[in-house]
């Protein structure tokens, strides 16, 4: 979804883009989501609730949530009102979320774009542009490259070293595409990562007869104590 707005955004401003999805459909974990954006109502709550996460990001996800509600409302698909508490704290609101990626993916093409479905990018390549496998393979050059992969969560190997064992056997609940392509073609390319600051997930009960995609809403415990 990060990839898709960006794109989107950098399509509206006048740039030529071409968005390489590497699974078959658009919208990744969004994709399978219930389609609520939220945030803390403020930033002192937000460092109150998350003393480790980054201050400077932090705050502009606080500043920037309310005009990145109306940019999302203008494209015509469904944005409820704005409530108050969700998960006891947060502000929110619900996004109808196949409407909006479908709006966004209509923006980027009416602006000359391509969104290019089932072709994984593989490598950055020096002096710009990537190396894409799939349907599109081959190498594309380009000014700049945004990584927004969605996360390993999906590479057990990766969950363990990052997270910490027995990360590595927990249920995910997410797109299982993000293996942490992005993170991978980062570290080749020299790129620097941060400290880890944790996880987000939730609980499921367990054992489970089935786990998959149609399982991830109605199996979830969102609140607990």
């Amino acid at each position: 979804m990060a990839g898709l707005a960006a794109a989107a955004r950098a399509a509206e401003l006048g740039a030529s883009v071409v968005v390489l999805e590497k699974a078959g459909r658009l919208g990744g974990s969004a994709g399978l989501s219930a389609g609520i954006l939220w945030t803390a109502p403020d930033v002192a709550t937000l460092r109150r609730l998350d003393p480790g996460g980054d201050a400077e990001l932090g705050a502009a996800l606080v500043a920037g949530f309310a005009p990145a509600v109306e940019w999302i409302r203008a494209t015509g698909a469904f944005v409820s009102e704005r409530w108050e508490g969700q998960m006891g704290f947060g502000s929110a609101v619900r996004v109808d979320i196949a409407a909006l990626l479908a709006a966004w993916r209509e923006r980027i093409e009416r602006a000359g774009g391509r969104v290019l479905l089932g072709s994984p990018a593989r490598r950055l390549l020096a002096g710009g542009g990537v190396e894409v496998a799939g349907a599109a393979a081959g190498e594309l050059r380009a000014g700049a490259v945004l990584l927004a992969t969605g996360g390993f969560q999906g590479d057990p190997a990766l969950r363990d070293e990052l997270i910490g064992a027995p990360a590595g056997s927990l249920l995910v609940r997410s797109a299982p595409g993000s293996t942490g392509d992005g993170l991978r073609m980062g570290r080749e390319a020299g790129a620097a990562t941060s400290a880890g600051r944790g996880f987000y997930g939730h609980l499921v009960p367990s054992p489970l007869a089935r786990w998959g995609e149609a399982d991830f809403l109605p199996l979830t415990q969102y609140h607990s104590s």
